[in-house]
């Protein structure tokens, strides 16, 4: 998704479905298998893999704008939950993230490229 203005990129986002893995889809199907249950194969996680606003343009409600939309494009795909990583020291987005709901679930060490901590966060979509 792009928010534009005038021809330029004032912020974008990326965001789809998960796909699970070989090794989920099998640990899926063991586990059903050992339960008497059929497995679901399904994955109903959406994931924000990006979302960026032009440091000029923050503030102005942009991000929230891309957030609301993507969120409402991943519950059209069947979406029941989003997730998504963040620095651990970014504090506007932690804070734009849970005003629209999203909750901490844990921290995963070394996320980043540069040794950097990340926060997975979760939402529930109704």
């Amino acid at each position: 998704m792009v928010y534009e203005r005038d021809g330029t990129v004032l912020g974008y986002m990326i965001l789809g479905m998960k796909i699970p893995s070989l090794l989920e889809r099998l640990e899926r199907r063991m586990l059903a298998a050992w339960h008497g249950q059929e497995a679901d194969l399904e994955e109903n996680t959406g994931h924000i893999m990006n979302l960026a606003i032009d440091p000029a343009f923050r503030r102005l409600g942009i991000g929230g704008l891309l957030l609301q939309r993507g969120l409402e494009y991943l519950q059209s795909l069947g979406a029941k939950a989003c997730e998504l990583e963040v620095r651990v020291n970014n504090q506007e987005a932690i804070a734009l993230y849970e005003k629209f709901g999203f909750a901490i679930k844990e921290r995963i060490k070394n996320y980043y490229r540069n040794g950097d901590d990340a926060y997975l966060m979760i939402k529930e979509l109704a």
